[in-house]
């Protein structure tokens, strides 16, 4: 019998408010995942948490974490030898969905090397798919769909230089395997669904071959939106952060996640067994919190996409419960709201809800080592609210620290904003100028120029810009 390696996410349902309470509550919920495990055929099965260690600086410094299980087993399944050990794993994930069925299973993470198809090939071109959907994955079994189109056509991944383009009617998605924060697979889906959760909105061009006197050349030109059997706009396009592709040949489509896995630093791949349902995107909601910094954040983290809004069972009590944290203690919420934020940023798989109560009273019962009263800000530097427009989204930071400037000395820096101008990669708008359709600075240049950024009650409006700013594409 050989080593069977793997790790099971585990998403609470009920609130816990420390990681110690989570592990304790958990302790029963091990004890039958074990008996789940051995029924699928694996023995010698060990379970343990898996902790990240942290380094000796962030020992004491509070961080989102997933609630992960290590599980290490032996299988013995009946197969030929010829059979690759990655058709174990399979097996084992289809006779996990199949335990828990009508009800979804919990995630699986295949992340050794040993459980991917390990084949090297510079590119997978004309690789056909079905349909092509955009929404998000809220981590509660289920796939919302803002967007989808039943159009087939070919995806292309050119695993040398860590690319994918994506070919959809006359147009063209583009993304680099950076932009994958996470990488889900529908176990056993006919056709085969694959989601990658995007750091970043893909790329939109629309390839236009031109010819002259000596030969013929294609220009590709920015846009912001998909026309044709997408009902998607702008706004949705950039805050779906999961994009589902159903692939027509699911042998061939695990080639590619293998590869995949390989050239991207060994990426676990997430094993899920979702429903998708098509609805309409959240409504968002106008917040104006008693104390401003936890309105930006909050505003911050429903513009980046749609997880937060769809993780909450009822968005207005979610965001009343805010509100009365604010009211308790309006800087260790301010603090925790940070944190969340870049665990949104990261991909990580919990309850986003669950955990900015958690990190508030961690910063609650430790509010007089941190002092949340007085930053240590130096004398010529300013804590500065950072905003990236781009085509398809407003990226608003938490404070930084900078140095200050002649427009700081004489205005309220509470009230400034620093913005940067920027393409959905992070990558100037000017590198795709020159062949760039209209709507790509509508929504990232001229409207906010012209209208103001609205955050809470507040509206910011054009003051002024520094030199290195401008040479920087922000003002």
């Amino acid at each position: 019998m050989d080593e069977i390696n793997f790790r099971i996410v585990h998403i609470p349902t009920e609130k816990y408010l420390s990681d110690d309470e989570a592990k304790i509550h958990v302790e029963p919920y091990m004890k039958s995942l074990k008996q789940f495990i051995e029924s699928c055929n694996l023995k010698e099965v060990s379970i343990s948490f898996l902790k990240i260690k942290k380094s000796e600086e962030d020992e004491n410094y509070p961080e989102i974490e997933e609630l992960v299980f290590q599980v290490q087993s032996k299988y013995s399944f009946n197969n030929s030898p010829s059979v690759g050990k990655q058709y174990n794993y399979r097996n084992f994930c289809k006779k996990w969905k199949n335990l828990f069925l009508p009800s979804p299973s919990p995630i699986i993470v295949l992340y050794e090397n040993s459980s991917f198809i390990n084949t090297r090939h510079h590119s997978d071109t004309s690789v056909e798919y079905s349909s092509i959907s955009f929404g998000t994955l809220p981590h509660n079994d289920k796939f919302y769909v803002y967007g989808s189109s039943s159009v087939a056509n070919y995806i292309d991944f050119y695993h040398d230089t860590r690319k994918v383009i994506i070919y959809y009617l006359n147009f063209q998605l583009s993304f680099s395997y950076n932009n994958i924060r996470n990488i889900f697979v529908n176990i056993d889906s006919s056709p085969y669904e694959v989601f990658f959760d995007l750091c970043n909105p893909p790329l939109i061009f629309r390839p236009e071959r031109r010819t002259n006197r000596y030969s013929s050349y294609v220009i590709e030109h920015r846009t912001a939106e998909l026309s044709g059997c997408f009902s998607i706009d702008v706004d949705t396009f950039g805050r779906s952060n999961v994009l589902r592709v159903s692939f027509k040949d699911a042998f061939k489509a695990e080639e590619v996640i293998g590869r995949i896995h390989f050239r991207c630093s060994e990426k676990p791949v997430h094993y899920i067994h979702v429903k998708s349902i098509s609805k309409s995107k959240p409504i968002d909601r106008d917040l104006n919190i008693s104390h401003f910094g936890c309105t930006y954040l909050m505003t911050a983290m429903f513009k980046r996409n749609f997880t937060l809004a769809e993780q909450a069972s009822n968005i207005d009590t979610c965001l009343y419960d805010i509100q009365k944290l604010a009211l308790q203690n309006a800087e260790c919420l301010e603090k925790s709201l940070t944190l969340v934020l870049a665990a949104i940023d990261s991909g990580k798989i919990v309850n986003y809800w669950h955990e900015i109560e958690k990190q508030f009273h961690y910063y609650l019962s430790n509010s007089d080592e941190i002092n949340f009263g007085h930053y240590v800000v130096p004398e010529k530097c300013r804590l500065i609210r950072r905003v990236t427009l781009t085509p398809t989204r407003q990226l608003m930071w938490a404070p930084e620290m900078m140095f200050g400037n002649r427009v700081l000395r004489n205005f309220d820096s509470e009230y400034a904003l620093r913005v940067a101008f920027r393409d959905d990669n992070n990558s100037r708008l000017s590198f795709v100028a020159a062949f760039a359709d209209e709507n790509v600075f509508d929504f990232a240049i001229r409207r906010p120029m012209l209208q103001g950024i609205f955050i809470g009650s507040r509206r910011y409006e054009f003051l002024a810009w520094s030199n290195s700013q401008i040479r920087d594409h922000g003002i």
